[in-house]
Protein backbone atom coordinates (compact mmCIF):
# COMPACT_ATOMS: atom_id res chain seq x y z
CA UNK A 1 0.00 0.00 0.00
CA UNK A 2 3.13 2.38 1.06
CA UNK A 3 4.89 1.96 -2.36
CA UNK A 4 1.00 2.58 -4.15
CA UNK A 5 0.29 5.85 -2.27
CA UNK A 6 3.77 6.92 -2.91
CA UNK A 7 3.54 6.74 -7.00
CA UNK A 8 -0.32 7.76 -6.62
CA UNK A 9 0.01 11.26 -4.32
CA UNK A 10 3.05 11.70 -6.14
CA UNK A 11 5.24 11.95 -3.20
CA UNK A 12 8.93 13.38 -3.86
CA UNK A 13 10.59 12.72 -0.10
CA UNK A 14 10.43 10.56 2.70
CA UNK A 15 12.47 10.07 5.64
CA UNK A 16 12.85 5.98 7.33
CA UNK A 17 15.34 3.18 8.31
CA UNK A 18 17.06 1.23 6.24
CA UNK A 19 14.46 -1.80 7.22
CA UNK A 20 11.61 0.31 5.44
CA UNK A 21 13.81 1.22 2.72
CA UNK A 22 13.56 -2.37 2.00
CA UNK A 23 10.24 -3.27 2.44
CA UNK A 24 9.22 -0.47 0.48
CA UNK A 25 11.64 -2.06 -2.61
CA UNK A 26 9.84 -5.11 -2.24
CA UNK A 27 6.19 -3.51 -1.87
CA UNK A 28 7.26 -2.07 -5.39
CA UNK A 29 8.65 -4.95 -7.03
CA UNK A 30 5.38 -6.50 -6.09
CA UNK A 31 3.05 -4.00 -7.21
CA UNK A 32 4.63 -2.66 -10.02
CA UNK A 33 4.50 0.69 -8.54
CA UNK A 34 7.17 3.61 -9.89
CA UNK A 35 9.46 5.30 -7.55
CA UNK A 36 11.36 7.23 -9.72
CA UNK A 37 12.66 10.20 -8.07
CA UNK A 38 11.89 9.81 -4.90
CA UNK A 39 14.41 11.27 -2.31
CA UNK A 40 15.14 9.39 0.98
CA UNK A 41 16.52 10.18 4.35
CA UNK A 42 17.76 6.98 5.99
CA UNK A 43 19.18 6.78 9.82
CA UNK A 44 18.83 4.67 12.75
CA UNK A 45 21.43 2.12 11.52
CA UNK A 46 23.35 1.35 8.77
CA UNK A 47 22.34 1.20 4.68
CA UNK A 48 23.33 -1.91 3.22
CA UNK A 49 25.34 -1.25 0.02
CA UNK A 50 23.45 -3.86 -1.55
CA UNK A 51 20.32 -2.14 -0.71
CA UNK A 52 21.42 1.14 -1.33
CA UNK A 53 22.25 -0.37 -5.12
CA UNK A 54 18.60 -1.75 -5.35
CA UNK A 55 17.89 1.94 -4.28
CA UNK A 56 19.43 3.33 -7.10
CA UNK A 57 18.49 0.79 -9.92
CA UNK A 58 14.85 1.73 -8.84
CA UNK A 59 15.69 5.48 -9.67
CA UNK A 60 15.86 6.67 -6.29
CA UNK A 61 18.26 9.08 -4.85
CA UNK A 62 19.19 8.67 -1.00
CA UNK A 63 21.11 10.80 2.23
CA UNK A 64 22.25 9.25 4.97
CA UNK A 65 21.44 11.25 8.30
CA UNK A 66 22.82 10.73 11.59
CA UNK A 67 22.24 11.93 15.51
CA UNK A 68 19.98 11.11 18.01
CA UNK A 69 17.88 12.84 20.83
CA UNK A 70 20.16 12.24 22.54
CA UNK A 71 22.13 15.21 20.57
CA UNK A 72 18.73 16.77 19.89
CA UNK A 73 18.21 15.62 16.48
CA UNK A 74 20.41 15.03 13.61
CA UNK A 75 24.25 16.50 13.92
CA UNK A 76 25.65 15.00 10.72
CA UNK A 77 24.57 14.28 7.30
CA UNK A 78 25.65 13.81 3.77
CA UNK A 79 25.62 17.05 1.97
CA UNK A 80 21.89 16.62 0.09
CA UNK A 81 23.22 18.04 -3.48
CA UNK A 82 25.52 14.95 -3.51
CA UNK A 83 22.66 12.23 -2.76
CA UNK A 84 23.29 11.76 -6.77
CA UNK A 85 25.29 8.32 -6.98
CA UNK A 86 27.31 8.62 -9.83
CA UNK A 87 27.85 4.74 -10.59
CA UNK A 88 29.33 2.49 -7.93
CA UNK A 89 32.14 4.73 -6.61
CA UNK A 90 29.84 7.49 -6.35
CA UNK A 91 27.30 4.70 -4.64
CA UNK A 92 30.08 3.76 -2.20
CA UNK A 93 31.15 7.23 -1.45
CA UNK A 94 27.46 8.29 -0.38
CA UNK A 95 27.66 5.25 2.33
CA UNK A 96 30.71 6.15 3.91
CA UNK A 97 31.35 9.74 4.35
CA UNK A 98 29.24 12.50 6.28
CA UNK A 99 29.77 15.85 7.18
CA UNK A 100 29.08 17.80 10.35
CA UNK A 101 26.64 20.07 10.12
CA UNK A 102 27.12 24.34 10.83
CA UNK A 103 28.27 24.35 14.63
CA UNK A 104 28.22 20.31 15.25
CA UNK A 105 32.58 19.54 16.25
CA UNK A 106 33.33 16.04 15.75
CA UNK A 107 36.38 14.01 17.58
CA UNK A 108 37.44 10.42 17.06
CA UNK A 109 38.48 9.72 20.28
CA UNK A 110 40.13 6.03 22.33
CA UNK A 111 39.31 4.45 25.17
CA UNK A 112 40.70 6.72 27.21
CA UNK A 113 39.15 9.86 25.86
CA UNK A 114 42.49 11.00 24.19
CA UNK A 115 41.53 12.29 20.40
CA UNK A 116 42.72 10.24 17.45
CA UNK A 117 44.43 11.25 14.24
CA UNK A 118 42.22 12.32 11.27
CA UNK A 119 43.82 9.88 9.10
CA UNK A 120 40.50 8.01 7.79
CA UNK A 121 42.31 4.66 10.03
CA UNK A 122 41.97 4.99 13.21
CA UNK A 123 39.13 3.75 14.60
CA UNK A 124 37.79 5.53 17.79
CA UNK A 125 33.91 6.48 19.78
CA UNK A 126 32.55 9.46 17.92
CA UNK A 127 32.06 12.45 20.23
CA UNK A 128 30.13 15.35 19.13
CA UNK A 129 29.28 19.19 20.35
CA UNK A 130 27.05 21.64 19.94
CA UNK A 131 25.37 24.72 20.63
CA UNK A 132 22.07 23.00 21.59
CA UNK A 133 23.82 19.58 22.94
CA UNK A 134 21.51 18.92 26.30
CA UNK A 135 24.12 18.48 29.73
CA UNK A 136 22.40 15.41 30.56
CA UNK A 137 20.10 13.07 31.06
CA UNK A 138 16.53 13.67 32.97
CA UNK A 139 16.81 12.78 36.60
CA UNK A 140 19.69 10.50 36.01
CA UNK A 141 22.95 11.88 36.66
CA UNK A 142 25.31 8.86 36.85
CA UNK A 143 24.34 8.21 32.99
CA UNK A 144 24.80 12.00 32.40
CA UNK A 145 28.07 11.75 33.48
CA UNK A 146 29.29 8.98 31.92
CA UNK A 147 27.92 10.70 28.29
CA UNK A 148 28.17 14.02 28.43
CA UNK A 149 31.82 15.10 29.19
CA UNK A 150 33.16 18.39 29.51
CA UNK A 151 30.78 19.59 26.74
CA UNK A 152 30.48 16.63 24.47
CA UNK A 153 28.25 13.93 24.13
CA UNK A 154 29.81 10.27 23.52
CA UNK A 155 27.84 8.18 21.41
CA UNK A 156 28.60 4.98 21.51
CA UNK A 157 29.13 4.36 17.91
CA UNK A 158 32.91 3.81 16.01
CA UNK A 159 33.68 5.35 13.39
CA UNK A 160 36.93 7.69 11.70
CA UNK A 161 37.35 10.74 10.64
CA UNK A 162 39.65 11.65 7.54
CA UNK A 163 42.65 14.42 6.65
CA UNK A 164 39.13 16.57 5.34
CA UNK A 165 36.64 16.40 8.26
CA UNK A 166 34.26 13.60 6.71
CA UNK A 167 32.88 11.20 8.86
CA UNK A 168 32.51 7.11 8.40
CA UNK A 169 30.43 5.98 10.73
CA UNK A 170 30.78 1.84 11.18
CA UNK A 171 29.17 0.37 14.33
CA UNK A 172 27.68 0.90 17.39
CA UNK A 173 29.89 0.05 20.32
CA UNK A 174 28.16 -2.91 21.18
CA UNK A 175 27.50 -4.30 18.30
CA UNK A 176 31.13 -4.47 16.68
CA UNK A 177 33.53 -7.16 16.95
CA UNK A 178 37.18 -7.04 18.73
CA UNK A 179 39.00 -9.98 17.55
CA UNK A 180 42.36 -10.46 18.69
CA UNK A 181 42.55 -6.77 19.67
CA UNK A 182 41.66 -5.60 15.95
CA UNK A 183 38.14 -3.90 15.83
CA UNK A 184 35.58 -5.81 13.10
CA UNK A 185 32.73 -3.56 11.74
CA UNK A 186 29.25 -5.55 11.85
CA UNK A 187 27.80 -3.15 9.71
CA UNK A 188 30.24 -3.39 6.88
CA UNK A 189 30.11 -7.15 6.32
CA UNK A 190 26.57 -7.23 6.85
CA UNK A 191 26.25 -4.38 3.50
CA UNK A 192 28.55 -7.17 1.78
CA UNK A 193 25.99 -9.45 2.33
CA UNK A 194 23.33 -7.59 1.65
CA UNK A 195 25.23 -7.69 -2.22
CA UNK A 196 24.50 -11.46 -2.33
CA UNK A 197 21.54 -11.67 -4.87
CA UNK A 198 20.42 -15.16 -1.99
CA UNK A 199 20.46 -12.86 0.59
CA UNK A 200 17.10 -11.32 2.06
CA UNK A 201 18.82 -9.53 5.01
CA UNK A 202 21.77 -10.54 7.39
CA UNK A 203 23.16 -9.77 11.02
CA UNK A 204 26.48 -10.11 12.20
CA UNK A 205 27.05 -10.40 15.91
CA UNK A 206 30.17 -11.51 17.87
CA UNK A 207 30.20 -14.51 19.30
CA UNK A 208 32.65 -15.78 22.20
CA UNK A 209 35.89 -17.63 21.01
CA UNK A 210 38.75 -18.88 23.07
CA UNK A 211 41.64 -17.71 21.11
CA UNK A 212 40.14 -14.47 19.47
CA UNK A 213 37.88 -13.16 22.36
CA UNK A 214 35.40 -12.62 19.77
CA UNK A 215 34.53 -13.93 15.97
CA UNK A 216 31.84 -12.60 13.55
CA UNK A 217 29.12 -14.70 13.05
CA UNK A 218 26.44 -14.34 10.18
CA UNK A 219 23.00 -14.75 10.54
CA UNK A 220 21.15 -14.81 7.28
CA UNK A 221 17.61 -14.71 6.10
CA UNK A 222 17.90 -16.30 2.55
CA UNK A 223 15.59 -14.94 -0.37
CA UNK A 224 16.47 -18.60 -1.49
CA UNK A 225 18.81 -21.55 -0.97
CA UNK A 226 21.92 -20.74 -0.36
CA UNK A 227 24.59 -22.23 1.54
CA UNK A 228 27.88 -21.98 3.54
CA UNK A 229 30.46 -22.64 1.27
CA UNK A 230 28.60 -20.07 -1.51
CA UNK A 231 28.73 -17.22 1.05
CA UNK A 232 32.64 -17.93 2.04
CA UNK A 233 33.62 -18.07 -1.32
CA UNK A 234 31.48 -14.75 -2.27
CA UNK A 235 33.80 -13.08 0.77
CA UNK A 236 37.00 -14.56 -0.36
CA UNK A 237 36.47 -12.98 -3.69
CA UNK A 238 34.91 -9.41 -1.76
CA UNK A 239 38.73 -9.99 0.04
CA UNK A 240 40.41 -10.22 -3.17
CA UNK A 241 39.17 -6.59 -4.07
CA UNK A 242 40.00 -5.38 -1.03
CA UNK A 243 36.66 -4.58 0.04
CA UNK A 244 37.27 -6.45 3.19
CA UNK A 245 39.89 -7.71 5.52
CA UNK A 246 40.04 -11.84 5.50
CA UNK A 247 39.83 -11.75 8.90
CA UNK A 248 36.68 -10.36 8.62
CA UNK A 249 35.35 -13.18 7.32
CA UNK A 250 32.53 -14.66 9.41
CA UNK A 251 33.67 -18.15 10.88
CA UNK A 252 29.57 -19.16 10.48
CA UNK A 253 26.47 -18.65 8.82
CA UNK A 254 23.16 -19.74 10.65
CA UNK A 255 20.03 -19.20 8.51
CA UNK A 256 16.62 -17.92 10.27
CA UNK A 257 13.51 -17.61 8.42
CA UNK A 258 13.05 -14.15 9.38
CA UNK A 259 15.61 -11.58 11.46
CA UNK A 260 14.08 -9.84 14.42
CA UNK A 261 13.14 -6.66 14.71
CA UNK A 262 12.95 -3.57 17.18
CA UNK A 263 9.87 -1.53 17.26
CA UNK A 264 11.88 1.00 15.36
CA UNK A 265 12.53 -1.16 12.23
CA UNK A 266 15.99 -2.32 13.00
CA UNK A 267 17.73 -5.51 13.14
CA UNK A 268 17.55 -6.25 17.07
CA UNK A 269 20.74 -7.57 17.61
CA UNK A 270 20.34 -8.27 21.39
CA UNK A 271 17.84 -10.67 20.83
CA UNK A 272 20.12 -12.51 18.27
CA UNK A 273 23.13 -12.24 20.18
CA UNK A 274 20.94 -13.62 23.47
CA UNK A 275 19.95 -16.76 21.04
CA UNK A 276 23.11 -17.43 19.70
CA UNK A 277 25.99 -16.13 21.97
CA UNK A 278 24.29 -16.72 25.20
Amino acid sequence: EQASLVAEEGVTCMNMVPTQLHMLLDAAASSGARLDGLKILTGGSALPSGLARRASDAGLSYSLIYGGSDQLGTSISVVPERMAANGEEGRQELLRRMRSLPAVELEIRNETGAPLARDGRSIGEIWVRSPWLPKGYHKDPERSRESYVGGWFRTGDLGVLDEEGFLTVLDRDRDAIKSGGEWIASTVVEGLLSEHPKVAMAAVIPVPDERWGERPMGVIQAREPVGEEELREFFQSKAREGRLARFWIPDRFVFVETLPLTSAGKLHKTALRKQFAG
